[in-house]
């Protein structure tokens, strides 16, 4: 009686642990996601609809964010496990935060212009003396140095004003300011309140900005597997929306509530891959040296931004969209 009830202890025992081990491969993990909700966020939006991420055992939350900053400090609190945010963002938390990586980009916008009044400017000779406004210490400021020494122009040349992004749209409405180097969906605001008096002076001289996957160092050691299912699920939905491009369009119209002229409106401003560009250092570094110059860190130095990424997930699932050379 004894051995038969030791076997059957044995059998259970067995019975449990393969359980266990079934329930561990097949488990479903939970990941949250923070962003900005807008057109920059479209692979989650696809991912999300398209059930991508439950297909690759990924229980994905996403929480809405006024700006992708706000959603890395989250990130560091241990709030929510990744976030999406810009390049600017990420790299000024860089110089003081040293556990944060970028596991991907997900696309390169062009969102940022120099939108102006066509009564008082119509080319680039037009812009001296005239009233821009930005926002300061933002990649506003950092868009319009940028457009001024492409066209061997310096803020010497023009008035700064600083404004943000509602005061700019009143202000080009009462004529108060010239133009305003702004991103959407404002951009869309003022051409809607200015009409035939919105001219978009800006085309190629204002450098894309990256879209960054980012989380930390202690997120990635606790849920690596989850990071590559999230990895393969965004490459799963990048395809589906490079395939499947009206009916993307209006699972995001759906999402951030607004209308088909407003999505034709960016999505040609928006391009969405999953990669790890070599693009994204000089970029960085760029973003660095402009900080670091107008004192928006009181570090003196920056930093090596090859530290910053965490290759593996990316190299791993896709090694081709990986160009980064290290």
């Amino acid at each position: 009686m004894l051995k038969k009830t030791m076997t059957l202890f044995f059998v259970m025992m067995s019975l449990f642990s393969w359980s266990c081990l079934v329930d561990e491969i097949f488990a479903v993990e939970a990941l949250s996601f923070g962003s900005y909700i807008g057109e920059s966020s479209s692979l989650y939006f696809v991912g999300e609809k398209k059930d991508f991420f439950k297909k690759n055992d990924i229980n994905l939350t996403i929480k809405a964010y006024e700006a992708g900053k706000l959603a890395l400090e989250d990130v560091l609190a241990g709030k929510i496990d990744v976030a999406s945010l810009s390049d600017f963002a990420f790299v000024a938390k860089s110089f003081n935060q040293s556990n944060i990586r970028i596991i991907a980009i997900t696309g390169l916008s062009e969102a940022q212009r120099l939108i102006v009044r066509k009564d008082r400017i119509q080319s680039i000779a037009d812009v001296k003396g005239k009233k821009i406004a930005i926002m300061k210490k933002t990649s506003s400021e950092f868009g319009l140095g940028s457009f001024l020494e492409m066209n061997q122009l310096s803020f010497q040349d023009i008035q700064v004003v600083n404004l943000t992004p509602p005061q700019m749209l009143e202000s080009m409405k009462t004529g108060e300011i010239d133009g305003a180097l702004i991103w959407d969906p404002h951009i869309y605001k003022i051409k809607n309140e200015l009409k035939d008096n919105a001219y978009v002076l800006s085309k190629n001289e204002i450098v894309p900005y990256h879209v960054i996957l980012a989380t930390t160092v202690e997120v990635i050691q606790k849920k690596t597997k989850a990071i590559e299912q999230l990895i393969k699920a965004l490459l799963q939905a990048e395809a589906f929306l490079k395939e499947n491009e009206a009916e993307a369009k209006e699972i995001v119209k759906a999402r951030i509530n607004d209308n088909d002229d407003y999505i034709d409106h960016v999505w040609k401003n928006e391009s969405f891959s999953v990669s790890l560009p070599q693009s994204l250092l000089p970029t960085m570094e760029d973003l660095a040296r402009w900080m670091i110059q107008i004192q928006l860190t009181d570090k003196q130095t920056k930093p090596n931004y090859l530290n910053f990424i965490y290759f593996d997930a990316l190299d791993k699932i896709k090694p081709g969209a990986v160009t980064i050379i290290h």
